[in-house]
């Protein structure tokens, strides 16, 4: 019985830091997505036209610059 006992919760356990891993894997994921959308953003400030093409974006979309 004792043994029956232990194997489930070592399952349980192992489905613990198996969610925990996912968990960490999204949030790892989403991070890098903000920090590639950012270093867009600065790398297009940088360019001198950047203003102009974003006031160009925004109008023809209707008031919302196209992503």
């Amino acid at each position: 019985m004792a043994g029956s006992a232990c194997g489930a919760a070592g399952r349980r356990s192992s489905l613990g830091r198996q969610r925990l891993a996912t968990a960490h894997t999204t949030h790892d994921a989403a991070e890098r997505r903000v920090t590639e959308l950012y270093a867009k953003a600065a790398e297009q400030f940088r360019n001198a036209r950047a203003l102009e093409r974003l006031a160009r974006d925004t109008r023809r979309c209707g008031g919302r610059p196209r992503t």
